[in-house]
Parts: C-alpha cells; structure tokens; sequence
C-alpha cells in the first residue's frame, strides 16, 4: 500500500511538471520547503526525470532540492504550483501549509540571541565550577531549553498567536523549541571552549 501510495505521488508530480509548469522560469518565485525555509529564486527549472528543483539563489549560486523537501513553488504572478501530496497518515494541504508559515513566521520573528549568550555563560563557568565534567552542564541547559515551549494558552498570549490555526501555532512552538535549543547549545560549546582555552594557556608567560 505505501508503495502504491509513493508511486502515485511520483505520478502527480510529474504531471503537475509537464502539464503546468515550463521547463524554465525567470522572476523572482517563491520555493516554499516543508521545512519551513523560503527561498526566493530569480530562476529556476524542473528536472522531471530526477524530481528536483534546479535554481539560482538571490546571489546567483546555483542550488538544487529534492521536490520530497519542496511545499509549493509560488509564482511571481500569484500561481501556485503544488508539489506536496498527503498520505492518509500525513496532515492536509491546508494543515501543512499552515504548519509551514507558522514555522517561517517563528524564524523570522524570533532572533533569540539570549540563548547564544545564556549557553555561552553556562558553557563558560562550567569549565571553572565542574571540571572534566564541564561539558554535562551546557548539554543539559541546551536540552531544557529545547523542551520548554508548549503551545499553551500562555504561549498565544505572549506571542500575540489569537486566532491563528492550531496548526500554525505547532509550527510556530515548534521552530521557536528548535531554535532556542540549537543557540543555546552552539552558545554553550563557544563559551566551552573558549573557557578550556583559557584555563590551559591564560597563565602561560
């Protein structure tokens, strides 16, 4: 059944491409990537045969991406071309998209830098305070901080979320969890270092 289902996705795919889009695209269209990332493209084309998305980036690299990673592409004139095709176990076209600008809108709104430095102090004075076992203590604050975002009724409030879908509002504490534990873990491994460095070669005449 999964592979039926999988065939039949490759199948919509490749139709979608040759019925509705051209081979190339220039403008500046929109790849919308279940991720959550968006990447805004002056030109692009569709390799069918392969299912990817070649495209130039905005500083003229060229990039390419599995359509499995790719939502939609949204055009420059306002066509969307919709690549995401839900299983019975995967959510909705209007869930994941949903989901999707929750995760953008988190991203782009949130810059969490008390994380970085939090981690960064917590990595700095457990070198001085643990010893060898320094390293434990910017793992566990990088790991709490990563599990403290529910979605709550608190959490709406304070992110002025009222009336948004409960599916944007996964998105959004979701991307919002991941970011604040990945800062707060590279803050942590920096002030971590930056300690051991200090304590081996500070004193050094």
């Amino acid at each position: 059944m999964c592979l039926k289902l999988t065939i039949l996705k490759y199948i919509i795919w490749w139709l979608t491409i040759v019925l509705f889009m051209p081979s190339n695209s220039f403008g500046q269209d929109t790849l919308w990537l279940l991720d959550g990332n968006r990447v805004i493209m002056p030109e692009f084309t569709i390799d069918s045969i392969n299912y990817l998305v070649n495209y130039k980036n905005q500083r003229g690299r060229s990039k390419r991406i599995f359509l499995d990673n790719v939502f939609c592409i949204k055009k420059e004139a306002g066509e969307e071309i919709l690549f995401y095709q839900p299983t019975k176990k995967e959510i909705s076209i209007t869930n994941r998209r949903n989901y999707i600008h929750g995760m953008f809108d988190a991203d782009q709104k949130h810059k969490v830098l008390f994380y970085s430095l939090s981690g960064a102090a917590v990595g700095c004075g457990s070198v001085f305070l643990l010893g060898a076992f320094s390293p434990i203590a910017p793992l566990a604050y990088g790991l709490t901080v990563g599990s403290s975002v529910p979605a709550s009724q608190k959490f709406i409030d304070k992110n002025n979320l009222h009336g948004k879908d409960g599916y944007y509002i996964l998105g959004y504490a979701e991307t919002l969890r991941t970011k604040r534990m990945r800062r707060a873990l590279l803050g942590g491994g920096a002030g971590l270092l930056v300690a051991m460095v200090w304590a081996v070669f500070g004193n050094v005449p």
